[in-house]
């Protein structure tokens, strides 16, 4: 027998991996932690995220570049961003009065006292 079992399934399976090295890291495809999601990965990111829900394994293996740890994090920021510019809107539509609606102020004198009864 000249091959060993994972040079066999190499040839078999071009995706397969040898793994029976001992300098193999399981982490080598994946990109640096704190290193920008590029346009791509972010297009992947918004496109899994429609196929497969918040599920961040399943995210991490659409993506490929990333792993689970670093797909979590940017779900936690894009959920954030999405929060306050909901809230950002949500507030803006809240505080616009539109002109039908102003309120006009009646010319009272400001000296005026109130009713005895109400103090």
């Amino acid at each position: 027998m000249t091959g060993s079992v994972a040079s066999e399934a190499s040839s078999i399976s071009p995706g397969f991996r040898d793994t029976s090295n001992e300098n193999f890291n399981s982490h080598d495809c994946f990109k640096a932690q704190g290193e920008s999601w590029t346009d791509k990965e972010r297009e992947r990111f918004r496109k899994g995220l429609s196929l497969y829900g918040i599920c961040s394994k399943k995210l991490s293996r659409f993506i490929e570049t990333r792993n689970e740890s670093q797909v979590r994090a940017h779900l936690e920021k894009h959920i954030e961003r999405m929060v306050t510019r909901y809230n950002e809107a949500k507030l803006k539509k809240m505080c616009s009065i539109p002109p039908s609606m102003e309120v006009v102020c009646d010319n009272r004198d400001d000296t005026e006292q109130a009713p005895s009864g109400y103090m």
